[in-house]
């Protein structure tokens, strides 16, 4: 089994670092790095020194550093699934391990994964693996899988990692790491028609409704970012940009995705609830200079859901 990993970073500093050294000291190495850079560098001289780096870091390994002066037809700024896309597109392996770059690996995860992958051993020979994340100052353990999306409240079931148990079946999950046969991301490319928040669980439940299997490793994870999230930040409450588009993008998915019983049961009883839910965590959580923004972003979202016209 021969594995590309394909990096998506729009960051200059050294946040990709860490996992660029734990990706080189992997028992079960990668065949190559793709890194796609989605930075505007300002001149030359910060891009060369960017390059400079990541030689260092990974010299000795075969990489390639996608930026816009290396690949001219790479136009940063397009969002992440055309970044994600971009990499997947160059790699060449069979298997591809697409991970955000505040990530870092024990030595062995790829080889345990590799191994949990293979044991799975379904009829249908294509499947998606998601390992879980710990955070790297408390050792708290989150799975990346949620088993289904509860229209009726608009809500999302996460599936909590299960220790006695190698793998869990899960619907659809985050895109912070993901294991799964190149062909498949060819096939069902990530897109952008329920941008931020939600385009990640819209992709990959089209996945399993084509009925390739996905599982949740619940003992192979990343380590992922410094602390946990904050029950703002994990609600994507934390600003107002971040807010509008929650509450706006779950409307649109429920809109777009649910059946007519569904919109039904939403629209006159889940809708009010998770508006409510919502505000409630923004009143509970966030300090009190930031509530009136919070809350009128939440607002301004939903009515901007309700109305904005369905994509045929």
């Amino acid at each position: 089994m021969k594995y590309s990993v394909v990096i998506p970073t729009n960051r200059t500093d050294q946040t990709i670092g860490p996992l660029l050294i734990s990706l080189t000291n992997q028992i079960f190495p990668p065949h190559e790095i793709i890194i796609v850079a989605d930075i505007d560098f300002t001149d030359s001289k910060t891009e060369s020194s960017y390059k400079q780096y990541i030689e260092t870091l990974i010299r000795g390994h075969s990489y390639t550093l996608i930026t816009h002066s290396t690949h001219p037809d790479f136009i940063p700024g397009q969002g992440a699934s055309y970044v994600r896309n971009y990499g997947i597109q160059k790699a060449t392996s069979d298997y591809i391990l697409c991970i955000d770059d505040d990530n870092i690996l024990d030595a062995t995860m790829m080889d345990q994964l590799r191994k949990d992958y293979t044991a799975i051993d379904l009829p249908a020979k294509q499947w998606i693996v998601i390992p879980s994340e710990k955070y790297r100052d408390t050792d708290t353990i989150r799975s990346q899988g949620y088993t289904h999306f509860r229209y009726r409240l608009g809500w999302v079931i996460p599936e909590a990692p299960i220790t006695d148990v190698a793998y869990k079946k899960i619907l659809f999950s985050a895109s912070n790491c993901i294991f799964w046969p190149h062909q498949l991301f060819l096939d069902y490319p990530l897109d952008e028609s329920i941008p931020f928040v939600y385009e990640d669980f819209e992709r990959m439940s089209r996945i399993t409704r084509a009925w390739f299997p996905m599982y949740a490793l619940t003992q192979v994870y990343t380590h992922h970012m410094m602390r946990d999230k904050t029950p703002l930040e994990d609600s994507y409450l934390a600003t107002p940009r971040g807010a509008y588009y929650k509450a706006k993008h779950r409307v649109i998915r429920v809109r777009s995705t649910a059946t007519s019983r569904q919109q039904i049961q939403y629209f006159t009883l889940g809708l009010h609830l998770h508006t409510a839910s919502l505000i409630y965590k923004i009143l509970r959580y966030a300090p009190i200079r930031q509530r009136l923004p919070l809350v009128w972003a939440v607002v301004r979202g939903t009515w901007a859901g309700i109305f904005t016209p369905r994509k045929k």
